[in-house]
Order: structure tokens, then sequence, then C-alpha cells
């Protein structure tokens, strides 16, 4: 549907009609020349022609296009549904050392490449999420920024890379960092998952203490272990993970291979679905660059046009004057 943002600047189309009709004319004078070749100025004609018919459309087309132009024409297209959650979701990816060992999947993967493929393709689904992207291994850091472009957010996770952060896994740190992202935002779901296949052995906050954060600012952790069962672990990390994921109302997973780290995705699918409430955009075409640009065109064209028979004409005269000096 074509509509005229600024509508009242049509007023103005009236406007050199206006001019022309109320200014007052110039009054004209009769002119006296006295030349010694006489009969040469005789021969030529000196008349106030009024511009040809031609011209002036031209010249009444380009200011109607500029006048259209300056009302703002856009084309409203169909209105489309996009569904909005209000939910923020980070992803912490363990990019340590360890995330090399293979045979995670059948085509003997290693860890990382088999997480990162499978977290692509549930990024690719969150569609109406804001979807962040965290990488740690001895220290964290905000690799992609909470956003609604899930095609982006993928793209980096696709250029990710073991070893990048160091080769010790920082995990209270990695939540504290997770919180301090989260908790600028508005968002009514503000959620966090957690994969690692290793406990906390690096970092300034200790796991408990970014378990609190979590807490005071309403963060959901999801954890996933890759390859190791923390619960079954004989490390220091043993039951805190699992902990955490409990406490502040997300649940642990042991994902033993690709498989089962598919089917954990699918779970917390079901946990916070994708299903929402749709936001109605109109999708608006500017259209005004078009006419600016067609009436830009025309002048140009009249002006080049003009330019070109001022060069003629005078040239015509020129030779017509070397001629009669000849004769």
């Amino acid at each position: 549907m074509l509509d005229l943002q600024w509508l009242w600047v049509l007023l103005i189309l009236p406007l050199p009609f206006v001019v022309r009709h109320f200014l007052p004319k110039r009054e004209s004078r009769a002119l006296s020349l006295k030349v010694p070749f006489f009969r040469e100025v005789n021969d030529q004609r000196f008349s106030a022609t009024a511009p040809s018919t031609s011209v002036l459309c031209i010249t009444v087309s380009i200011w109607l296009l500029l006048v259209i132009a300056a009302a703002r024409p856009v084309w409203i297209e169909e209105s489309v549904s996009v569904p909005i959650t209000g939910r923020d979701l980070l992803i912490a990816l363990d990019i340590s050392g360890s995330m090399q060992q293979r045979g995670f999947s059948t085509g003997n993967e290693s860890r990382f490449s088999a997480v990162q493929k499978i977290a692509g393709e549930f990024i690719a689904k969150r569609t109406g999420d804001r979807v962040g992207l965290i990488l740690f291994g001895s220290q964290p850091y905000l690799y992609a920024p909470l956003s609604f472009d899930l095609d982006t957010v993928t793209e980096f996770l696709g250029h990710a890379r073991v070893g990048f952060a160091g080769q010790a896994t920082a995990i209270g740190d990695t939540i504290g960092l997770a919180v301090k992202v989260l908790r600028e935002r508005s968002a009514q779901n503000r959620i966090m998952i957690l994969l690692t296949d290793g406990d906390n052995s690096a970092g300034a906050i200790d796991p408990l203490d970014g378990m609190q954060l979590a807490l005071e600012h309403g963060v959901r952790i999801f954890v996933i272990g890759i390859g190791i069962d923390h619960k079954r672990s004989g490390g220091g990390g043993q039951n805190v993970l699992p902990g955490i994921a409990e406490k502040t109302g997300g649940f642990y997973f042991h994902a033993s291979d690709a498989k089962a780290l598919q089917e954990i995705y699918q779970i917390i699918d079901q946990y916070e679905p994708i299903e929402a409430d749709a936001q109605t955009h109109l999708v608006v075409t500017e259209l005004y660059p078009w006419s600016l640009a067609l009436a830009m065109l025309i002048a140009a064209f009249l002006f080049a046009q003009n330019f070109l028979a001022g060069l003629i004409s005078q040239r015509s005269t020129l030779v017509d004057r070397t001629n009669a000096d000849a004769v």
C-alpha cells in the first residue's frame, strides 16, 4: 500500500504558479543601441520568447517530483508477526584444551566440534529469544552479545576455536560474567546454559559465589556435563555444578555422547518453550530516493540540453561572422 508520511507537504504544489501570478511584472523599457555595423545587427532577431511547451512540462515535472519526495512516500507491505518471548538466553561454552578429546560422536569428532554443531542447531531454533554466546577457558569473554539475530550468533559460534581462552576452566568467573550481562536487561526470563567437561580450576570467583549472584538477579542455570558426569566425578566439582543448577531453578544434564547432547537440548526446549505471543511489525520501504533521483536526472538532462544548444548556437554565430568577414 502506498502512503505519504508528510501529506501536508503537497500544499506547496501550487507555490510556483502563485508566485508567478502575484509578483509584480518587470517593467519593459525601450532600448536604444547605436552601433557602426547596423546592417549586421539589423539582420539579427532580438525577441523575448516564452519557454517552449516541452521545457515547461519538464520543469513542472521536476517540481512535482521534488514535492513528492519531500512528502516522503513509502510502500507498506503486509504486517509480519515476530514471536517475542522476552527471554534472554546466554550459552557459555567451554573451549579449554580438554574439549579437543575425540570419540564423543560416531564420526570420531572432538567434543568441541560436536557441541559446536548441535549448539548451532539449537540456537537457530530459538526464534523470539535474545541469544548470546560466552566462550571460556582460563578466563571468560563475551563472544556474541545478546541479539535477536540468530544467524549472526550461529556464525560466530562456527568461528570459535579451542584454546583461545587458555587451557584451564574458570567456571565461577563465567557465571559472574553471564550474570553481569543478563542483569543489564529487563527480560522476564534470564537463562544461562553452561557446557563444560571439567571442574573449576581457574578464576577469581568461586562457583558458589557465582551461584549467589545468579540467585540475586534471577538467572536460571542449566548445566550440561560434556563427557564427564559431575555427579559421579571424584574431583573438586563433585555435586557443585549439579547443585548450582538445582538451586538456581535450572537442571543438570550429563551428555555422554553427541546423541545425548541433542536430546538434552530437546528437553531444554520443553522447559523453555519457543512459542510466545507474536509482535506485529510493518515492513516499510522508503520510496522518496526514487522520486528525488528521477527529478535530479531530468534536471541534469535539461541542463545538458541547454548547454549543448548554447554551444551549437555560439559555434553557428562564429561561422556566420567568419563567412561575413570573408565576403
